[in-house]
C-alpha cells in the first residue's frame, strides 16, 4: 500500500510538470503573438473613433473638389432661379441672395471667396436624379413645417411640408429640362399657387424682413434677415406667429435644412457635433446613421429620448480645413431646437439642420395601467427662434470654431474669466455620510467628518498641492443620497466654520453639494402632491436607481417653480458655510404639466433664477447657457456617445473654456485608462477631481450609495503623483488660448498656445521624434 502511495505521487507530480511546462508553451506563443500584433492593434486604436484623426486629403479628391465640385452660380442662374441681392443684405463680407417663394439663400464669403446654398448644390450629377417630385419640393425649399390634424395627433399621422409642397409646384417633365448641376430643375410656369402660400418681404435700412403665410394651413409667420460684420442671423419673432389651429396644429419650424450641404464624398470636410467632449464626422464615407439630438440633453416631460447630451446649442460644417467652412449657432429658442444630422449614405447629400418645437405630441395617461391617448396642446412656446451663421476662412476648423464662440459669448456676457492661478487646481469631494437601512428605518453612517477634511486637506497641501477646491458630500442629516437635503450638518457647525476659515485663508473655495432638480425618499424636504414635476402626460415624474449590483432609490423630479423656491430658503446657509455646488441643474431641462404644459424655456427661466443668485457657484457638465454663471466646470466627460458614424473625439468643450475657468474631470478613483487618461488630460486641459471618504469604502456596503473605492490613504500617493504631472504640463498654460492642434501622426498630438507654449504628446508606445525633441512613448514634452 505505500508503495502504491508513492507511485500516486510520482505520476500526479509528472502529470503536474507537464501541465506546467505546456501552460509555459502556451504563455509564450501567446506573448510573442501579442508582441507581433500589438503595433497593429495600437494602430488601429489611434484610427478609431476615440482619438482625433490626422488631416490627410487624397491629391486626388481635392483637386476634383476645386475643379469640379466647387459651387459657383452665373449671374443667369441667380436669373433662372429668381434670386434677388438685397442692399441691406450686403456687406464687406457677405452678399446675400434670396430666393423668397421657396425662401431659399445663396451666400456669397466675399473674403473667401466662396458660395453656400440653402438648395443641395450639384443636384443631378452624373445623372443620379433627387429622388421623386415630392422629395425635389422638400429639398428645393427654404422652410420646412411639420404639421399634424388637430383632431387626430398621433405620432404616425406627422407630416412635413416645404413652401414648395403646400405651393403645389409642377416640375416639368426630365426631357423637357434636362438636369444639369447648374440647372438643377425648371418649374412649369404659374405652378407656384400663391393662393395656397405666399412669401412677401419689407426691406429695411439693416434687415429684410419675410412674412410667410401658408394659407393651407392657417399659419403665418416673419422671418427677419440681417447681417452683422460677417454673421448672417434668422430671426423668427414669437409674436409675429399667428396660427388656427381648429384643424391643423403646428409642431415645428425648420429653417434652411440643406444649407451648406455637401454632395456624397467630394468635399473634404467634417461635420462638427457637440455631443460630449466633441465629436467630428468626416464626409469621406457613406452612412445610413441618423444623428438626431436636443440642445441641453433629452427632454424628461416627453418619452422620446435621443441619450446624447449637446451642451452647446451649435453645429459647425467644414467644407475644407482651413479654407472654408461656417458653424451655426441658436441664441433665442436653443432649449427648444433639436439638431438633425443626415449623411450621404441615406441619399446624395451630407446635410445638418435644426428644427424648432413650438410643441410637441405628448401621451395624455388615463390611468394606473398607463393606458392614454396622444394628444397635442394648443399653447405654444413663447420662445423666440434665432439662428446665426458664421463664416469661416483659415479658421474653418472645430478650432476657429470654439474660440470663435468662445469670443462671442465673452462679448455678449454669456461667459466671464475667473481669476485663474499660477498652478492648476485640484478637486476633491469628500463624502461625509449616507444612510442604511435599520431595523427602525435608517441608520448613519459616517464616512467622514470635518477635522477629517481637513487634515486631508492639509496633507496635501504639504505635498505641493497648494490650490484646492473643496466639495462636501452627504453632510446633512440625510446623507449623500437624499439628492435635496435640509441645510443642517449631522455633526457640530463649528468644525465647517473652521475648514471654511483654512481654506479662505490659501485663497482656496469650500463648497456645498445639494440637489434642487432630484430628491430621493431619503429626502424629507418634498412634498410628493406639491413639489414632485408632472410629465406632460400628467403624471408625477419619478423613476429608479436600481442596478444589477444595487437595489437603488426612487428619485423624484422637483418642480422647477418648487426648486426655485427652496433654493432661496437655501442661500443664507450655504453663503455662511462656503458656496454652492449644484447636482442636477447643468445637465436637465425638461418641460412639465402644471395647468397646461409648461415648456422647457420656462425651467429654463427659474434655473437661471438659481444660478445667478450665486456669486461662486459649481455644476456638473453643464449646459451654456449656465456658463455666465460658473466658477467652475465640474465632471466634464472626456468621451461622447461614440456612433458609429463619428469619425473623431476632439476637445471641444475644453478649448472654448480654455483661459476661462477650471475644468474637471469625472473622479479618477475610477479611471480605467491609467497613464492613457492621464494623457488625454494633458491633451485637452482638464484638472483632475477624486471622491474621497476617511473611512474604509467597505463601511458604506449597505447605502445606496455606488461609490466603490474612496479611501483616502489609498489615493493620496496617486494624487500627488498625477496632479504634479499633470501641473507639470498645465500650468503654462493656464491663463491662454489653444490656437492650433495638430495631429503629426496617428497618435501624436502637437497644441500650440497663444503665448507660444507647444506641448507635445506621445499617446503610442514608441519614441518618436517632433521638432528636434525625443518625445517618450506614452508621455508629454512641453517647448517653452
Amino acid at each position: 500500500m505505500a508503495k502504491l502511495k508513492y507511485v500516486v505521487l510520482f505520476v500526479l507530480f509528472l502529470s503536474v510538470s507537464f501541465f506546467i511546462v505546456r501552460a509555459n508553451e502556451v504563455f509564450n506563443l501567446q506573448k510573442t503573438f501579442e508582441n507581433k500584433n500589438f503595433g497593429y492593434i495600437e494602430t488601429k486604436m489611434f484610427e478609431s473613433s476615440r482619438y482625433t484623426q490626422q488631416e490627410t486629403i487624397d491629391p486626388e479628391r481635392l483637386e476634383k473638389y476645386h475643379t469640379e465640385m466647387t459651387f459657383r452660380p452665373t449671374q443667369a442662374y441667380l436669373d433662372k432661379y429668381g434670386y434677388i441681392a438685397y442692399d441691406a443684405l450686403e456687406d464687406a463680407y457677405l452678399k446675400v441672395y434670396v430666393e423668397k417663394d421657396s425662401f431659399s439663400i445663396i451666400v456669397y464669403d466675399k473674403i473667401a471667396d466662396y458660395y453656400y446654398s440653402s438648395r443641395p448644390e450639384f443636384q443631378g450629377y452624373q445623372g443620379k436624379l433627387e429622388g421623386n417630385a415630392d422629395y425635389r419640393r422638400r429639398i428645393n425649399s427654404g422652410i420646412w413645417i411639420e404639421h399634424v390634424q388637430t383632431a387626430r395627433p398621433e405620432q404616425s399621422a406627422v407630416s412635413i411640408s416645404s413652401l414648395y409642397t403646400f405651393a403645389d409646384v409642377k416640375f416639368k417633365s426630365e426631357t423637357d429640362a434636362p438636369t444639369t448641376p447648374l440647372n438643377p430643375f425648371t418649374l412649369q410656369e404659374g405652378s407656384y399657387n400663391q393662393s395656397k402660400v405666399s412669401v412677401t418681404d419689407t426691406k429695411g435700412s439693416d434687415h429684410v424682413k419675410f412674412h410667410i403665410d401658408i394659407k393651407t394651413i392657417l399659419f403665418s409667420f416673419d422671418v427677419v434677415v440681417r447681417l452683422d460684420n460677417g454673421s448672417l442671423s434668422l430671426l423668427i419673432p414669437n409674436d409675429s406667429i399667428v396660427e388656427d389651429t381648429t384643424k391643423t396644429t403646428v409642431i415645428s419650424i425648420t429653417l434652411l435644412p440643406f444649407f451648406g450641404s455637401t454632395r456624397e464624398n467630394y468635399t473634404p470636410g467634417y461635420v462638427l457635433i457637440p455631443d460630449g467632449v466633441g465629436a467630428l464626422i468626416r464626409l469621406d464615407k457613406p452612412s445610413t446613421q441618423l444623428i438626431h439630438g436636443r440642445f441641453y440633453g433629452d427632454d424628461l416631460g416627453y418619452s422620446r429620448r435621443y441619450f446624447n447630451h449637446l451642451s452647446v446649442p451649435l453645429f459647425g460644417f467644414i467644407h475644407e480645413v482651413n479654407q472654408q467652412g461656417f458653424y451655426a449657432h441658436v441664441s433665442s429658442g436653443d432649449e427648444q431646437t433639436l439638431l438633425t444630422a443626415e449623411f450621404y449614405g441615406n441619399g446624395n447629400y451630407n446635410r445638418v439642420s435644426l428644427r424648432f418645437f413650438l410643441r410637441e405630441i405628448s401621451r395624455r395617461i388615463i390611468d394606473q395601467a398607463g393606458t392614454g391617448s396622444d394628444s397635442i396642446s394648443n399653447v405654444k412656446t413663447n420662445s423666440d427662434y434665432k439662428i446665426n451663421y458664421n463664416f469661416l476662412k483659415e479658421d474653418a476648423s472645430y478650432i476657429g470654431i470654439a474660440n470663435h464662440y468662445k469670443n462671442y459669448l465673452l462679448q455678449t456676457e454669456n461667459l466671464f474669466k475667473q481669476p485663474l492661478k499660477e498652478d492648476i487646481t485640484l478637486q476633491t469631494t469628500y463624502l461625509m455620510s449616507d444612510l442604511e437601512p435599520s431595523l427602525f428605518g435608517q441608520r448613519r453612517i459616517v464616512m467622514t467628518r470635518a477635522n477629517d477634511v481637513l487634515d486631508m486637506y492639509e496633507t496635501l497641501k504639504s505635498a505641493g498641492i497648494k490650490n484646492q477646491s473643496v466639495h462636501l458630500l452627504g453632510y446633512s442629516k440625510q446623507g449623500a443620497s437624499a439628492g435635496l437635503n435640509s441645510m443642517s450638518f449631522f455633526e457640530n457647525s463649528k468644525h465647517y466654520t473652521n475648514l471654511k476659515q483654512t481654506l479662505d485663508n490659501d485663497n482656496n473655495l469650500l463648497f456645498l453639494n445639494q440637489n434642487y432638480t432630484l430628491a430621493s425618499t431619503l429626502s424629507n424636504r418634498v412634498n410628493d402632491r406639491r413639489d414632485v414635476a408632472k410629465s406632460t402626460s400628467r403624471v408625477n415624474q419619478v423613476y429608479s436607481t436600481r442596478t444589477d449590483w444595487s437595489s437603488g432609490l426612487t428619485m423624484k423630479v422637483i418642480n422647477p417653480y418648487q426648486s426655485s423656491l427652496k433654493a432661496n430658503n437655501d442661500l443664507s446657509f450655504i453663503h455662511k458655510y462656503g458656496a454652492a455646488h449644484i447636482d442636477g441643474l447643468g445637465e436637465m431641462l425638461f418641460s412639465y404639466y402644471q395647468g397646461q404644459i409648461k415648456p422647457r424655456s420656462v425651467t429654463k427661466g427659474y434655473y437661471e433664477g438659481i444660478a445667478k443668485q450665486h456669486e461662486t457657484l459649481s455644476l456638473n457638465n453643464a449646459n451654456s447657457y449656465l456658463w455666465k454663471y460658473l466658477t467652475e466646470y465640474k465632471n466634464l466627460s472626456i468621451t461622447n456617445m461614440q456612433y458609429s458614424v463619428y469619425t473623431d473625439l476632439v476637445p471641444f468643450i475644453p478649448i472654448i473654456l480654455q483661459g476661462v475657468m477650471p475644468v474637471y474631470t469625472p473622479y479618477l478613483n475610477f479611471n480605467a485608462l491609467g497613464k492613457e487618461r492621464l494623457l488625454m488630460m494633458v491633451d485637452f486641459n482638464i484638472y483632475p477631481s477624486y471622491i474621497l471618504t476617511k473611512e474604509n469604502t467597505f463601511k458604506m456596503r449597505y447605502t445606496p450609495n455606488q461609490y466603490y473605492t474612496t479611501l483616502f490613504e489609498d489615493f493620496k500617493e496617486g494624487i500627488n503623483e498625477s496632479y504634479h504631472y499633470l501641473n507639470d504640463a498645465l500650468k503654462h498654460v493656464i491663463n491662454t488660448n489653444l490656437i492650433n492642434r495638430e495631429i503629426i501622426e496617428n497618435g501624436v498630438v502637437k497644441n500650440t498656445y497663444e503665448n507660444g507654449v507647444i506641448i507635445i504628446i506621445n499617446y503610442t508606445s514608441n519614441v518618436k521624434e517632433v521638432m528636434g525633441k525625443t518625445i517618450n512613448a506614452n508621455a508629454y514634452e512641453v517647448i517653452l
